[in-house]
């Protein structure tokens, strides 16, 4: 599927921090393997450094939660999970 940001304040600040960009590339290689998907469309959430996310599939929404970045009180042990 193809990955489209359609907010960016939260990429832009997470780009901006090496350990955070090396862990949001490797969460979203990892995780959106998701063939039959079209498009996962990603906006900015309330949590820094962290997302909204939505399947389209077929032209209509399908799956959606949040990328949360956790533990972010010691940014080289903070992760991504995914909610949904």
């Amino acid at each position: 599927a193809r990955i489209v940001f359609k907010s960016r304040k939260n990429l832009h600040a997470a780009l901006g921090n090496g350990a955070i960009r090396r862990k949001l590339i490797r969460f979203l290689r990892d995780q959106f393997r998701w063939g039959n998907s079209e498009e996962i469309e990603i906006y900015d959430d309330f949590v820094p450094y962290s997302f909204f996310f939505r399947e389209i599939k077929d032209g209509k929404a399908g799956i959606s939660g949040g990328l949360i970045l956790h533990g972010q009180e010691d940014m080289e042990k903070a992760y991504y999970s995914m909610h949904t």
